[in-house]
Formats: structure tokens, C-alpha cells, sequence
């Protein structure tokens, strides 16, 4: 079953996200897009929430740095473009593989997430808390205002931020557990050595 959906999630999310990104050309400026478009981005943005947090890290320093550089026009314009979709078509390919393949391990009671360190297991289940709780608040402050006047937007927009908000705490807990009851058992076992 894992095999199939090793393909089948990373391309449904590619598709998703090419339909509704490029949707945006032909109906950016209409009320379809201010009804529709606009939701069905926030849902796939919120879905790939984790890679976006990694984007923000590693486009903003280079948006930053080429500030103040002269715009690009042109084939070289077109090309760059054509290399940034690639790359974040790519990404959003690569991440939902890795989902894939985590939640097979899991059922296994494997993890490539989890290291065999005790100091590297609460580094990471840290911070996998701290990611965690900072996108339930994400989830809190993006949906909140909403609330009063458009709830079904609110619901929209805080969803997938709270699911992932609570994966994320609740692999960092499980893992730190593991970690702990790994530590004891290699314990217990010099002592009786």
C-alpha cells in the first residue's frame, strides 16, 4: 500500500499546487479568484506548512541580498522563473515522499526522524515542541480575526496549521519517550554486564 502512495501523494500535491498557483494568471484579478483562488492557495500553503517555514528560511535571506540588485528582464527573467518552479515543484514532491515514507517507518516503530543519541533526541524533540506550539499560535493568530466575520475561512485557514501544530508536538513527545525508555534499557544492560 505505501508503494502506491509513495507516488500517488507527492504528485496529487504537485498537481494541486501547479492547478492553483497557475490558475492564478488567467483569474488573478477577478472575483473567482477572490472567492476561490484565494482559499484553495491557503489550503495548499497550509498542507506544505513545514517546507514553507524551511522557503521563508532560505528565500529571505536571498530576496534580502538581491534587493538592491537591478531587476532581471528577458530570457534570463523567464529562465530564473522557470528554475525557482522547478525547485519548489520539486521540493513539495520530495517533502510529501518523506511524509510518506516516515508514516511507513512509524508503523513499523522505526523512524528516520529519530536519532539513537539521548542528547540528539531532546535537541530534536525541543525542537519539534517549539515548531509545534509556534504553529498552533500561527493557527491561533491567522485564523482569530476571521472568526467573527467569516468563519468558514477561519476553519479554512486554521486547520491544517492546527493539525500540524499537534503532529509536530506529538512526534516530538513519542520520540523523547522512546529516546528515554532506550536509554534506561542500554542502562540496565551495562549494569548487568
Amino acid at each position: 500500500m505505501y508503494k502506491r502512495l509513495r507516488a500517488v501523494v507527492p504528485a496529487v500535491q504537485v498537481a494541486a499546487a501547479i492547478v492553483v498557483f497557475s490558475a492564478t494568471k488567467f483569474y488573478g484579478t477577478s472575483r473567482f479568484y477572490e472567492y476561490y483562488l484565494g482559499d484553495a492557495q491557503n489550503v495548499i500553503i497550509h498542507l506544505n506548512l513545514p517546507l514553507m517555514a524551511l522557503w521563508a528560511l532560505v528565500f529571505s535571506p536571498i530576496a534580502w541580498l538581491t534587493r538592491y540588485l537591478p531587476p532581471v528582464t528577458g530570457t534570463l527573467h523567464a529562465v530564473g522563473i522557470i528554475l525557482v518552479a522547478l525547485l519548489l515543484a520539486s521540493s513539495v514532491a520530495l517533502f510529501w515522499y518523506l511524509v510518506v515514507v516516515e508514516i511507513e517507518m512509524r508503523s513499523r516503530g522505526k523512524s528516520m526522524l529519530r536519532p539513537s543519541r539521548w542528547s540528539s533526541a531532546l535537541v530534536l524533540a525541543a525542537c519539534l515542541f517549539c515548531f509545534g506550539a509556534a504553529t498552533l499560535f500561527y493557527s491561533y493568530t491567522v485564523s482569530r480575526p476571521l472568526w467573527y466575520g467569516r468563519p468558514v475561512d477561519a476553519v479554512i485557514e486554521g486547520i491544517f496549521p492546527t493539525i500540524w501544530g499537534i503532529v509536530f508536538i506529538g512526534i516530538g513527545i513519542q520520540d523523547f519517550v522512546v529516546s528515554l525508555r532506550n536509554r534506561t534499557e542500554r542502562s540496565a544492560e551495562v549494569k548487568s554486564s
